[in-house]
């Protein structure tokens, strides 16, 4: 689930491969002439970048934001200790050993 920094980051890309100018989709998308210009030569997202530091992968982090949401609808929403348990059994069925922080 990309968030909309992101996608406006991608829709200006396209317009700059679609033929647009480079500074009129940053213009048009308000994305930063850097930032486009970094992907342009390669440079991953933020998230993309950081997943080292990451306790969870992005499918179980998925899986997760899923769990939640189902709780949620559920009229149960889970309490911020149930997330970080669930998070833990999470990372342990991935037979990992790291226990998750309060924040």
């Amino acid at each position: 689930m990309a968030n909309s920094r992101e996608y406006e980051i991608q829709q200006a890309l396209e317009a700059i491969k679609d033929g647009m100018s480079e500074r009129k989709a940053c213009l048009e998308f308000n994305v930063s002439r850097g930032t486009v210009q970094g992907r342009r030569a390669g440079a991953t997202t933020s998230r993309e970048s950081h997943t080292f530091m990451q306790h969870l992968t992005t499918d179980e982090e998925d899986f997760l934001v899923r769990w939640i949401l189902e709780q949620e609808q559920r009229g149960f929403a889970p309490s911020h200790t149930r997330v970080r348990e669930m998070a833990e059994k999470i990372i342990q069925s991935g037979g990992r050993s790291v226990v998750i922080g309060k924040s």
